[in-house]
């Protein structure tokens, strides 16, 4: 079986020597350096840096509420953080399922 990768090398069924190792080892660090990238795009997001706000400001709110003893103020941080939550996970769903309907 022989094919090339573009790079000068054969893949043909014989033993891989240290540079083809290192070919390896480049690739692989670069798609990690990549899916980084992308992970840290998605913290940068508006969307999230906006459910994490509301869920700290509504953490916030409970503890202040367990802090004065006040139980109602306490409830509606608790809820509000599951709720902000909650709408993050339907809109990325919603965004996800309209970009796969037009095939990005």
């Amino acid at each position: 079986m022989t094919g090339s990768d573009g790079y000068g090398r054969d893949y043909s069924l014989r033993k891989l020597d240290a540079c083809d190792y290192r070919y390896f080892i480049d690739y692989h660090s670069v798609y990690r350096r990549r899916e980084k990238i992308r992970i840290m795009e998605k913290f940068k997001s508006r969307k999230f840096l906006m459910c994490l706000a509301a869920a700290l400001a509504s953490i916030g709110a409970s503890i202040a509420g367990l802090a004065t003893s006040n139980e109602k103020v306490a409830t509606v941080g608790i809820v509000c953080t599951i709720v902000s939550s909650a709408i993050y996970a339907f809109c990325e769903a919603w965004v996800d399922s309209k970009g796969i309907a037009k095939g990005e």
